[in-house]
């Protein structure tokens, strides 16, 4: 695993990836229900409750924290990010660039890997009730190091997913590159999350998973984070 300038790994990267709320652009299957602009909002609600997260989880200085967008510029977005109180350095905002989304999301992993990251995890903007407890455990999976007990490629690398409902997951983790993982995956469908482990075995990861969660698709899956204290405020802004 590459290393950063010093010779010691630096902590775990939490990059949350977020489509720019634009209407007809982002939660098109929400929208179908509850319309563009409506589905756009709830968009930037989810991606502002995350980052909410993200920045308690960074200032308690348990991981650096990135957010990897798509749809705008870094301008556009740290524009909207003030609007609402985010004051979003721009070191911090990557372009998630071009390709289907596992390309994506290996290319973000490698290049977390590559600034000495001891370990990258990915979260999206989809889940209304992750909390920072949930992502707290992500990172204990994957930010401890070895001692240099074991250095190397025999060192067994570390996977950490958080399961969706409907077979995707919600968080991906890693402390190494595994280009596999994201490799042909029939990405939208219910066979995500159970091909991911079966490539972890066959490459030999130690797994864990997190507790299930709910993507934000529908109109039903409104409800718990409406529900949800201190939640029902920000889903408000649609």
């Amino acid at each position: 695993m590459a290393m950063s300038r010093q010779g010691v790994h630096r902590p775990p990267l939490l990059v949350q990836l977020s489509r720019y709320p634009t209407p007809g652009r982002c939660k098109r299957r929400l929208a179908v229900e509850i319309g563009a602009v409506q589905a756009a909002r709830t968009q930037l609600a989810l991606s502002l409750h995350n980052l909410s997260l993200l920045h308690q989880l960074r200032a308690r200085g348990h991981c650096a924290v990135v957010l990897a967008t798509t749809g705008a510029g870094p301008r556009a977005w740290r524009r909207l990010l003030l609007r609402h109180g985010f004051d979003w350095p721009p070191s911090r905002c990557w372009d998630q660039g071009r390709g289907g989304l596992g390309t994506r999301m290996a290319r973000l992993i490698r290049r977390g890997l590559a600034r000495g990251h001891r370990a990258v995890l990915l979260i999206g903007s989809d889940c209304p009730c992750l909390s920072v407890s949930e992502l707290e455990q992500a990172l204990q999976s994957l930010g401890q190091s070895d001692g240099g007990s074991c250095p190397g490629p025999a060192r067994r690398g570390r996977l950490v997913l958080g399961p969706a409902v409907d077979g995707g997951y919600w968080l991906i983790g890693l402390d190494r590159d595994v280009p596999q993982l994201f490799c042909g995956m029939p990405w939208g469908s219910d066979q995500v999350r159970a091909l991911t482990c079966a490539t972890a075995r066959q490459t030999g990861l130690q797994l864990r998973l997190l507790r299930f969660q709910r993507d934000l698709d529908r109109r039903q899956d409104l409800g718990p984070w409406l529900a949800a204290p201190g939640q029902g405020p920000a889903l408000r802004l649609c």
